[in-house]
């Protein structure tokens, strides 16, 4: 078989030049919050393995389709690892022969998007001494949350658990650290904490 780089740089020149090739069938299921499993029927019998292209363009140099894995003949599935939380992702699943060329078979659309769980907002928050103030502190994009508890909160500030959002009038300036306690149904648990910082009044 040729060597993946090989393979990898001929995909891309066929990519660039602007050529057609017919999608393959497959569907994506979320197995956590950093992977999918893309899987897909082999109706092919003469292929020499499947190559898996992420869309968009992860490479950001003008390229369709950024390639995220290999596969063997008569594969039917693949994971692909370490997706970053709050991601749009979709994917493409073509054959290939042994000469590293394309195979066209009957198209299909891309997978449909999918966006990663982003659970928690990393970054710190501004209110004001005397002005009210309410911010959504994580986000639960595909609607996995089970359960949260955020503890450190000063005394004029609530949490809604359900608006995911800490609010209230400060009245006194200072900075608090606000620690985040989240489960989700995918047993998933996650803990973080997030700076609130009260500015003083303005004049």
């Amino acid at each position: 078989m040729k060597s993946p780089y090989l393979l990898l740089f001929t995909l891309v020149a066929l990519f660039t030049a602007g050529s057609a090739f017919a999608q393959r069938p497959a569907t994506t299921t979320l197995i956590s919050r950093t992977e999918l499993e893309i899987s897909w029927e082999d109706n092919s019998n003469n292929e020499f393995g499947f190559a898996i292209f992420a869309y968009p363009d992860l490479f950001s140099i003008g390229i369709n389709a950024a390639l995220v894995d290999l596969k063997p003949a008569n594969s039917t599935s693949a994971i692909i690892p370490e997706l970053t939380g709050g991601a749009k992702v979709q994917f493409i699943v073509y054959a290939y022969n042994e000469e590293g060329l394309l195979l066209e078979s009957d198209g299909y659309a891309l997978t449909p998007e999918i966006v990663m769980p982003d659970a928690i907002i990393r970054y710190g928050h501004q209110a004001t001494v005397g002005q009210l103030f309410k911010a959504e502190i994580y986000s639960d994009q595909l609607g996995l949350q089970t359960s949260a508890d955020v503890t450190g909160l000063p005394s004029w500030a609530t949490f809604d658990e359900e608006e995911r959002s800490v609010s209230g009038t400060p009245d006194v300036e200072g900075i608090h650290i606000l620690n985040l306690d989240i489960g989700y149904s995918d047993g998933f648990n996650i803990t973080e904490t997030v700076p609130l910082r009260v500015l003083p009044a303005t004049s």
